[in-house]
């Protein structure tokens, strides 16, 4: 591991990107975090021995780093946890590689005004396709709902949220033994732990579609990972309660709108819901986003929160 420290004492945020031969789309996550207006953070980079050009693009910006990590690992959560290993901050970003931060002064909004109380502080989130265009904005509930019960069907994004660093060396690092459940394991272990919350009323990050979520037979590995996490930590009451919950707070989230009629995605990006002043036209229609989205709207512009 390269390390360079920037200067003494610990930083307010370590922010963590994680990579493997992401060269198309590593130079987008660089830049973001070195435009940043707010400079009280240090910046890990633990790359999987990328072999595309990816380690040309990080050694642009070696200087900004912290440390730069680059050797072989056993997949994303393994290279997480590396970061967490190596950070110093109190709270740490996992802002992974081809994801960027909202704007310059997003990091500002958030630590600029001193410490964080709160052990985990969660924003909203934008969504951009696969040239890096914003068609959608996913938007987060108050920390009044977030309770244990809350992730039995929904969860938290972790390049849009700050996790206080201690809460890993009190519970641990992500479970490799989950391919893509490890996050929402820790999400519900922090919870039933009597971990804090806060809500950022803002977008933290710009997600961009594609990689491991995105793969084929991604949807059946995270259904099969999140039922063995929800068995191990709820009963089966606990588990319908929090569905029943989740069905009557379903948020739906503006992709288009133009005048009086609004386009609502739901959370899991698979239903729309098309409305005139409101009022619903159809209810949970099932369509598929993402090309569909692009093939009927272009790019769709982002709206603001549509309830129901």
């Amino acid at each position: 591991m390269e390390r360079s420290d920037s200067g003494a004492g610990r930083p307010a945020l370590s922010i963590v990107t994680v990579c493997r031969n992401l060269a198309d789309a590593i130079e987008a996550t660089c830049r973001s975090v070195v435009g940043q207006e707010w400079r009280g953070f240090e910046w890990i980079v633990v790359d999987g021995a990328s072999t595309d050009g990816t380690l040309d693009v990080l050694a642009r910006y070696r200087k900004r780093m912290a440390a730069l990590i680059s050797e072989p690992d056993q997949g994303p959560y393994d290279a997480m946890n590396k970061g967490i290993r190596a950070a110093r901050g109190t709270h740490c970003l996992f802002l992974n590689g081809g994801d960027r931060l909202a704007d310059p002064g997003v990091l500002g909004r958030v630590f600029g005004g001193g410490p964080r109380r709160a052990d985990i502080l969660y924003g909203d989130e934008y969504r951009a396709d696969e040239a890096g265009n914003v068609f959608a904005k996913w938007i987060m509930p108050p920390e009044e709902r977030l309770d244990k019960l809350f992730f039995v069907a929904d969860t938290l994004r972790h390049q849009s949220t700050f996790i206080r660093r201690e809460l890993f060396e009190r519970f641990g690092p992500y479970d490799l033994g989950y391919r893509i459940a490890a996050d929402l394991e820790k999400w519900i272990v922090f919870a039933e732990n009597g971990s804090s919350f806060e809500r950022l009323p803002f977008p933290v990050s710009v997600f961009g579609m594609g990689g491991l979520s995105s793969s084929k037979d991604w949807r059946e590995t995270h259904r099969n990972e999140r039922a063995e996490v929800l068995a191990a930590h709820f009963s089966r009451g606990e588990i319908a309660e929090g569905r029943r919950r989740h069905k009557r707070l379903r948020r739906y989230h503006v992709v288009r709108r133009s005048g009086a009629f609004t386009v609502g995605e739901t959370p899991d990006g698979t239903r729309r819901r098309y409305a005139v002043f409101g009022v619903p036209l159809l209810k949970d229609r099932k369509i598929g986003v993402g090309r569909w989205q692009r093939l009927l709207f272009g790019v769709i512009p982002v709206g603001e929160r549509s309830e129901s």
